[in-house]
């Protein structure tokens, strides 16, 4: 069966009204959507201490960002007739032969094309996807279920940013259907999971099935598209979730100094984007008053508690970071990247209400410290410091 690419953004767009332009493609008669707010965000001008340098250049990309998702909607689309792969959340629509990709479904055509390699064996950048139906047939048919799995179901970070905003709608909708696809895997994610129910129950479809059919699958759209977090569902998560977790208010002003490390993460990795020196820039920032912290060592309990009584946290560029949600307003948060300028931490800081500085480091050549490719400069970095803690 040969299926094509087809665009859930624009049908999605059209059903809500917003779409401009000539029309490209019908919209099925198998899709529905109810709205329920739109991007829109807006980058403070308090959020970064050093608006220059390396700083400069995320804010141009988060304005960027915020450029090309501005209008985008969100709400709950419902699919009749279709097939899930369990695997990967792909939606196979035969009946309409196609597959859906699109921002609102967190399965834009690169990441969708690289993970149709991935699983299926198909062609990357394809225009369609040619495709055995032989495992469809005899697949569990369900009645109704929501679609919460995704691109990035397997990583902290994206938990935190892509699918906790989708389970928090499905908490807060009149929709009525409970049951989730799928179970998450990770421990970690079977107990964020855990805090919601029984508002959203997950549920594994069958042993060893790869495919099930759902005659009415509710598809919460993502709150993050082209690197921009839509404010309103990520705040009402994130909220729902500190609510959970905390054992009452903080007490006190928060004064805590947190240095979030990675070196137990990167034990007996290799990793092409590493920063080789990053243990000696730990031993900097204990030097300065800060206490390391490896949050997968910690209970989500605790993360909430450490870095709610946080002033300050600073560390490597990645998903430990991103319990910076945990942070409460006024916190600094200082960001050691490579040269991708990953916005979602300055996303975060910015819903937050936090301020965040960066600073970049340097690619080495000719892989001169292993198997690292960046490092560090102590001077750079005792810089950030500095603007981190002033009045701190």
């Amino acid at each position: 069966m040969e299926l094509e690419f087809r665009s859930f953004d624009k049908a999605v767009m059209q059903l809500a009204g917003g779409a401009s332009g000539a029309v490209e493609q019908a919209v099925p008669d198998n899709l529905t959507f109810t709205q329920q707010g739109a991007f829109d965000v807006q980058v403070r001008g308090d959020l970064f201490l050093t608006p220059e340098s390396f700083d400069a250049g995320v804010l141009a990309k988060m304005q960027t960002s915020a450029r090309l998702s501005r209008g985008l909607p969100v709400g709950m689309a419902e699919l009749r007739d279709v097939h899930v792969h369990l695997l990967t959340g792909i939606v196979f629509d035969t009946g309409n032969r196609c597959l859906w990709q699109g921002w609102l479904l967190n399965w834009n055509a690169p990441v969708l094309g690289g993970n149709l390699m991935y699983e299926f064996g198909g062609a990357k950048d394809a225009a369609c996807h040619v495709f055995d139906d032989g495992e469809l047939r005899g697949a569990q048919t369900i009645e109704s279920a929501v679609l919460i799995i995704s691109a990035g179901y397997r990583v902290y970070g994206h938990w935190l940013l892509d699918h906790l905003p989708r389970i928090g709608r499905v908490a807060d909708s009149v929709f009525g259907v409970h049951q989730a696809l799928r179970l998450p895997e990770k421990t970690w994610a079977r107990t964020l999971t855990g805090l919601f129910a029984p508002a959203c129950r997950f549920v594994e479809a069958g042993d060893g099935a790869t495919f099930v059919k759902v005659e009415r699958l509710l598809v919460p759209t993502t709150a993050r598209a082209y690197g921009a977090l839509e404010e309103h569902s990520m705040r009402s998560a994130w909220t729902r979730l500190n609510d959970i977790l905390k054992q009452g208010a903080p007490a006190g002003q928060p004064s805590r100094r947190l240095f979030v490390s990675r070196q137990m993460l990167r034990e007996g990795r290799k990793n092409n984007r590493a920063i080789g020196n990053m243990a000696a820039v730990e031993r900097l920032a204990v030097a300065a008053g800060f206490e390391a912290v490896h949050p997968e060592t910690l209970s989500f309990a605790e993360q909430q508690k450490i870095f709610s009584e946080a002033s300050v946290v600073v560390g490597e560029d990645g998903s430990g970071l991103h319990n910076a949600i945990f942070c409460r307003p006024g916190a600094r948060l200082g960001v050691i990247s490579t040269d991708r300028k990953n916005t979602l931490h300055a996303m975060i800081a910015n819903i937050r209400e936090l301020h965040i500085t960066y600073i970049a480091a340097q690619e080495l050549q000719g892989g001169a410290d292993g198997d690292a490719a960046y490092r560090v400069h102590p001077r750079d970095f005792k810089t950030m410091l500095g603007v981190l803690l002033a009045g701190h």
